[in-house]
């Protein structure tokens, strides 16, 4: 009969084996799991101008007219349902893709990400909110698209401003740096006496002092 001592080294390499097979197992978990995740609009209703209703098969779909026997006679815009038969889109990837393209049209570069609620649009350059509605981040920079082109001149955050500030910066920019150049240099020293502009050489630009 086999003393105890016989088994041990079983034991040890069973323990082992054990041991490594947890860890793996761990390892692989967690591997799986993404660094980050970009959670898309969290949307729970149709969009504007369009009513939902339920389909025979039990889908929620939004239609953009009226709804007579369970059926839309206008257009179908977006589904609620997590997926669609028909092949529709999602409302939240509806939204998210109407956000892109509001923000690529009407944002300044430098803050692309378009939000909209029931009385402010705007710009940011931190993500919307998960619903759409806001900037994540109030502390980014960001700028508001006001209704009207003289509310949009006339006011100091409007995003109209931040675009004609960039441009006259990037003006400023090109226009000072040319002016720079060895014969533009040379040219402007003879300005005060000929008066006249010097061809391929800008006028002096009405821009802040370069620091």
């Amino acid at each position: 009969m086999a003393s105890m001592s016989e088994y041990i080294p079983f034991l040890i390499w069973l323990l082992c084996v054990g041991v490594s097979a947890i860890l793996l197992a761990f390892l692989l978990k967690n591997h799986n799991i993404p660094a980050s995740r970009k959670e898309g609009f969290a949307v729970h209703i149709c969009p504007s101008g369009t009513v939902s209703f339920v389909t025979r098969e039990g889908e929620t779909q939004c239609c953009n007219g009226d709804v007579v026997d369970g059926f839309c006679t206008g257009n179908l815009r977006c589904t609620l349902s997590p997926k669609s038969k028909s092949g529709l889109p999602t409302c939240a990837d509806l939204a998210a893709s109407d956000a892109a393209a509001a923000g690529t049209s009407m944002c300044p570069p430098a803050m692309p990400n378009y939000f909209a609620s029931s009385n402010i649009r705007g710009c940011s350059a931190s993500q919307p909110t998960p619903d759409g509605k806001a900037p994540s981040d109030p502390n980014q920079p960001q700028c508001i698209l006001y209704p009207t082109p003289d509310l949009d001149r006339v006011k100091l955050d409007s995003c109209y401003n931040v675009v004609q500030a960039n441009q006259k910066a990037a003006t400023c920019a090109a226009a000072q740096a040319t002016a720079a150049l060895p014969a533009c240099a040379a040219a402007a020293s003879s300005l005060a006496a000929s008066r006249a502009p010097q061809p391929g050489c800008p006028p002096p630009p009405a821009c802040p002092p370069a620091r």
